[in-house]
């Protein structure tokens, strides 16, 4: 994996979640968990694993929170998805975007339960329990269209000669 580029992409990720997340008023797209779970599904397994954690630290030094929460979150949800991509075929977008939501739930539990349990918030039951599907989806749609841009932008295709996988 080449790190730099994951060092640019987690500050870009890191001023879009702060800003621009923020000023459109979505504060439901989480677009270090779509990070984490578009890494989940494109890089190698230990890559995949070790960035996702790297991105959960910067999340948590970016917040005011504690530090190590949504990298424990993050680590737990790629752990997941990567163990659950080597069994489902991810050819196709909904395989992906299917992996990716089961992948995510993990990581929006853990953040739930400590909000919940840690910090003593009171928090609906409906409510927490769509908040967490709803935002797991988007992740992982976001993930899975992420997967696709290299397709869309023809990179592939004029970059290498020898054939590689669509995602």
């Amino acid at each position: 994996m080449p790190w730099g580029a994951f060092s640019i992409i987690a500050v870009i990720t890191l001023v879009l979640q702060t800003t621009v997340v923020r000023l459109l008023g979505i504060e439901g797209v989480d677009l270090f968990l779509a990070l984490a779970l578009f890494l989940g599904l494109t890089a190698s397994t230990s890559d995949a694993r070790l960035a996702a954690w790297c991105a959960g630290f910067v999340q948590d030094l970016a917040g005011g929170g504690p530090i190590g929460l949504h990298a424990l979150a993050l680590g737990t949800s790629v752990w997941l998805l990567t163990t659950l991509r080597d069994v489902v075929n991810l050819q196709v977008w909904w395989a992906r975007w299917v992996v990716g939501a089961l992948g995510a739930l993990p990581a929006q539990v853990l953040v739930v339960a400590y909000l919940h349990y840690g910090l003593g918030t009171r928090l609906s039951v409906v409510w927490t329990a769509l908040s967490i599907v709803v935002t797991s989806l988007l992740a992982g749609l976001l993930a899975t269209l992420l997967t696709q841009l290299p397709i869309f932008l023809e990179w592939d295709r004029r970059r290498r000669r020898y054939h590689r996988a669509r995602w």
